[in-house]
């Protein structure tokens, strides 16, 4: 390895442990939908790709066309929330690993329905928590799944209107600051020695 390429590596992770990291989309947020434009009918797609994530079978409904009142109280940021499409299985994945924190569900026409999420990380699943959701006011429910690269949620009621409204969800992007500070370690031992020769 030349000195030059040191000297590169050496910059690179020195730009990472100060944080540049965060410019690559590290760190944690929370995902009001807001930003989503207001659907034309009850509800349009959550776009490919929306925030680096892949959705499945998630819609975006807005307060004008809320409908039903566990839409309405569903909405816990500005305008939007999103729910899942004929009470089907609805899907989060991402190409690479992330933590999912917590969110907030509301049951969307009925009380008691029951919320599962399962956390896959590849073809191994990591976990599989039940909730039971109420329809007159959102539930907060931490996940804290951890290193995930596939969530699966999936609503069962009584009837076949068991959707289930998701906002403010959080997710987090475990970030490599300790990865980067021991490669920069080896890389700044590297230098050294090429220094004294």
């Amino acid at each position: 390895m030349t000195l030059v390429r040191v000297a590169k590596c050496f910059l690179f992770f020195v730009w990472i442990c100060l944080g540049g990291e965060r410019l690559l989309g590290q760190g944690s947020f929370t995902i009001g939908f807001d930003d989503l434009p207001a659907p034309d009918w009850g509800g349009d797609p959550v776009p490919d790709n929306y925030l680096g994530l892949e959705w499945s079978n998630f819609y975006v409904y807005d307060l004008s066309h809320a409908g039903n009142p566990g839409y309405t109280v569903g909405i816990i940021s500005q305008s939007n929330a999103v729910f899942n499409a004929y009470g089907y299985l609805a899907t989060l994945s991402s190409g690479s690993r992330f933590n999912l924190t917590s969110a907030y569900i509301t049951g969307a026409f009925e009380d008691g329905i029951l919320f599962e999420v399962r956390g896959f990380a590849g073809t191994d699943e990591l976990y599989d928590k039940t909730y039971g959701l109420p329809g007159a006011a959102p539930e907060f429910i931490e996940f804290d799944f951890l290193d995930v690269d596939r969530v699966e949620f999936r609503s069962y009621g009584q009837y076949q209107a068991n959707q289930f409204v998701m906002d403010d969800l959080t997710i987090a992007i475990p970030e490599p600051r300790s990865i980067a500070l021991l490669v920069l370690g080896v890389c700044c031992f590297t230098f050294r020695r090429k220094l004294r020769r």
